[in-house]
């Protein structure tokens, strides 16, 4: 069993049109940025968890700019939980509140809602920060032979982790949440990766 991090809370980004429904919060939904600051995205196809050595990997650490932009999300995403009155359990996690403004998208009718773009980016920051507290893994930008993109890795354990494009995967067909479950088997995958390596 792995331990979920603790929530975080409410602070803003605000980069973005207000081009708002009546639905959305004016200040946070509209506001929320689609893309990684310095044009980093999540990419088209899906990345398994691998060790470096699979693939030529290069490994940056954070700018002070992605490390901000990262902060903006993770407060992004409880200040919506609060604005869009979504309620939540007592014990509720950080994936738990993913999981809310997940299916809260899927719910609104499809010309007014907000970029998906925008909630992929929260909900894979919440399920990497739920890895590094479990794993001890470090967010970095990751270029490999598919592309550059904001990542996880382990040194010592020589391993790479994608949460964000994990989550742009399952995010058409997840309107009932999945970021429990994907949680769940991306660990599985950390685990096998390092039984492996034993």
């Amino acid at each position: 069993m792995h331990d979920d991090p603790a929530d975080h809370s409410a602070d803003r980004p605000d980069d973005q049109p207000n081009d708002r429904s009546a639905d959305r919060p004016e200040s946070e939904l509209g506001n929320a940025p689609s893309k990684r600051p310095l044009g980093r995205d999540a990419g088209d196809e899906q990345r398994s968890d691998r060790t470096p050595e699979s693939h030529e990997v290069h490994i940056e650490p954070l700018s002070d700019e992605e490390r901000a932009w990262m902060n903006d999300q993770r407060e992004t995403l409880m200040g919506l939980i609060e604005e869009l009155g979504l309620s939540l359990g007592e014990d509720a996690s950080v994936l738990d509140a993913g999981d809310e403004l997940i299916k809260w998208w899927h719910r609104q009718p499809e010309p007014e809602r907000p970029d998906p773009e925008a909630i992929i980016a929260i909900a894979g920051i919440a399920v990497g920060d739920c890895l590094v507290e479990s794993y001890g893994m470090e967010w970095g930008i990751i270029s490999d032979d598919d592309g550059t993109d904001l990542a996880l890795y382990h040194a010592e354990q020589n391993l790479v982790c994608h949460p964000t494009e994990s989550v742009n995967e399952q995010f058409a067909e997840g309107k009932d949440g999945f970021l429990v479950e994907l949680f769940n088997s991306l660990c599985d995958g950390l685990d096998e990766a390092i039984d492996h390596q034993d």
